[in-house]
Parts: structure tokens; sequence; C-alpha cells
């Protein structure tokens, strides 16, 4: 598995996560390309941040589900064949950011560590779809994640192929 792979599947892992367990993915991206000295991106607008306050966590379940999308690359990047070793080093920043969130909310880590690998499992088809789209685009907003996770719906391909039309002609 290439570096560019890992990166996908994990980063794939945090947007399907986001879209199916919080109410407010609107607007964001995830992306393979480097950003700086970070190789991958998927925190969509503001889920990084850590406010208790901030409109992302409208109450514990979104913080939760927060703590589930942080630790749900780890678990993208092995079950897509990366080796432990190299998808702990890769998900440092999420679990640093996960630690902080439970240490808010008095929760335990093993707990959610179970959750996400979970999620990822029950999850996996789409997070594939996400990942062989960022590998083949490097970007996605939230709305084409959307679309192109939804794998159960063939009509959900030419709704996200209008969408790219119509985004596309807008920004020309």
């Amino acid at each position: 598995m290439t570096k560019t792979e890992q990166i996908a599947y994990h980063e794939a892992a945090h947007a399907v996560a986001a879209i199916r367990l919080r109410r407010y993915v609107y607007e964001g991206f995830v992306t393979i390309v480097p950003q700086g000295a970070v190789l991958g991106q998927s925190h969509i607008d503001s889920a990084s941040a850590l406010l208790l306050d901030d409109p992302v966590y409208d109450g514990p379940e979104e913080i939760e589900a927060a703590i589930v999308e942080l630790l749900a690359g780890y678990f993208g990047s092995v079950r897509a064949g990366c080796q432990r070793a190299k998808a702990k080093a890769g998900s440092w920043g999420d679990d640093k950011e996960a630690a902080d969130l439970l240490e808010l909310i008095g929760r335990k880590r093993s707990t959610f560590r179970r959750r996400a690998e979970r999620f990822v499992e029950r999850e996996w088809s789409a997070i594939v779809a996400v990942a062989q789209e960022l590998l083949a685009h490097e970007t996605l907003d939230m709305f084409e994640v959307s679309f192109i996770a939804d794998v159960t719906r063939p009509q959900a391909l030419v709704e996200l192929a209008e969408y790219r039309r119509a985004r596309d002609a807008a920004a020309s």
C-alpha cells in the first residue's frame, strides 16, 4: 500500500463518519493533497475545533460522534491493509484530539475505539468508494462525499455528476 493510498482510506473513513454520524456537515472538504506539513485533511471546517460551544457540538451525542470520526481514520487505514504501526503514526493528531474530547466528557477511549472499528466495518463499501474518488480527484467537498458514499443507490452517481456539472458551471 502506498502512502497516498493509506492517506486516502484514512481520510475517507473520517469523511464518511462525518456525514453518517454528525448533524451539521454541510461545508468542508476532504483531500489527500499535502497541506503544508499535513499529508491529509478531512476535518470538515469546524469538526476539529475542541470548543464545546461550537455549533458542531450540539450536545454530547455530537461530541461522541466527533470522537468516533477522529478514531475512524486509523481503522480505515488498517482495514485497507496498512500496517498498524504506520496507521498509528498517521493518526497521532487525531488521537490527540480524541483524547482531549474524551477528557472533556469523561469517557473511556476503549469504548470509542470499538465503536469506530465497528463503524468502519459497517461502512466499508462507502469508505472504499470515497477513497477511490480521492485517489482519482485528490479533493472532494462534503456534498460529493455524501453522493459517493450512497453506494447502495445507483441514482446517487447521476446526482453526483449533476452536482459537479452545476458546481463547475457556477465556478466558471
